[in-house]
């Protein structure tokens, strides 16, 4: 994200380096992120969303 410092990375780079978490921004698409990335619930990868409260999934 330009300015925040915040890298977004491509699926292979995800699988390459299997993040611990994974926070979505666009919180209102996150069912559909949750079932594109479900691969990386494998090694206990979470999904975080901050919008409406803080929840890890």
């Amino acid at each position: 994200m330009p300015g925040s410092r915040i890298l977004v990375v491509s699926k292979e780079q995800i699988q390459k380096t299997k993040p611990d978490f994974i926070v979505i921004f666009p919180w209102n698409l996150k069912e559909e992120i949750n079932e594109q990335l479900s691969y990386v619930r494998e090694w206990g990868c979470k999904f975080v969303i901050a919008i409406p409260k803080l929840k890890i999934f």
